[in-house]
């Protein structure tokens, strides 16, 4: 898992090598909630070919958009 930090929050990124990598991969995101970290939006870097929301905070993120 990568983070990314802003000015309030952390936001968790997961990079895969699949094009449809399991949406089960986000569940690791929660223990920033629980260390009381404010956590922001966050996805999957993986071979997708567009944006594709997965719930209200996490997204597949095509790699080519890096």
């Amino acid at each position: 898992m990568y983070l990314i930090l802003s000015y309030f929050s952390i936001h968790p990124l997961e990079i895969k090598k699949s094009a449809n990598p399991d949406s089960r991969e986000t569940r690791k995101f929660s223990v920033l909630e629980k260390a009381g970290a404010l956590r922001g939006c966050g996805g999957i870097i993986c071979m997708c070919q567009e944006v594709i929301p997965i719930d209200s905070q996490n997204c597949y993120i095509p790699c080519n958009l890096i």
